[in-house]
């Protein structure tokens, strides 16, 4: 019996080995008035025995308004769209020629238009290597003048503030699909209030051209 079980496990291990596995996951998002930047970077470890793998996205109604840029080993490739199925889409990656995939990175931006705004993240059927609470670590840069809460996930953040804006910083045991970012409400008060003054203004203008050529206006 204890033979079967040593026999199982060393297959196991063999089959994780050598399907590959996810060792690390740095994102930075670069939050703009007008604009989201997503830089995702994940350290695999394929054997060379697999030519090809793939990445999912969710797909959600603020979707990607374009890839920049994607890199493996440090060498730029074309991500190819294979399918979209149940709300989550597929691309395929080529291994390089003679070479196994060490290094992931995309770029990609989306509108930033919204006041809920949903940042998809890519992510694959590797298994990770650990579940260390630093497998996933995320870098937010909020443009000066933009004040946001993050919705997804909901952990303990490490915040610095400097006149270009605020980054907050976070780790996390596992890559979460999305990050969920919401306006803050005193931001969006503020932008109503000036929205309300501007019209409040230009009422007031045109109520005193009206008071200024009334006898005008009576007799003609």
């Amino acid at each position: 019996m204890k033979l079967y079980t040593a026999i199982f496990l060393l297959c196991f291990t063999l089959n994780l080995f050598g399907q590959g596995q996810v060792t690390s996951i740095l994102v930075t998002v670069d939050l703009q008035p007008k604009t989201i930047n997503v830089h995702q970077e994940l350290a695999i470890n394929l054997p060379d025995s697999i030519p090809s793998m793939t990445l999912k996205l969710l797909k959600f109604n603020q979707s990607i308004s374009s890839i920049n840029m994607v890199l493996v080993n440090e060498k730029k490739i074309t991500l190819q769209e294979e399918t979209q199925q149940e709300g989550i889409r597929h691309f395929s990656i080529n291994t390089p020629k003679d070479e196994s995939i060490k290094k992931l990175s995309i770029s990609y931006s989306l509108n930033n238009t919204k006041t809920k705004t949903d940042i998809p993240l890519f992510f694959t059927e590797l298994p990770a290597t650990h579940s260390d609470a630093d497998f996933f670590k995320a870098s937010i840069h909020f443009a000066q003048g933009l004040d946001y809460n993050i919705n997804y996930p909901k952990v303990e953040l490490e915040e610095m503030t400097t006149t270009n804006g605020t980054t907050v910083q976070f780790d996390l045991a596992a890559l979460p699909s999305v990050l969920r970012f919401e306006k803050d409400n005193k931001q969006q008060i503020k932008s109503e209030t000036m929205i309300d003054f501007g019209a409040g203004f230009l009422f007031l203008i045109i109520g005193g051209i009206i008071y200024k050529n009334r006898k005008r206006l009576a007799y003609g």
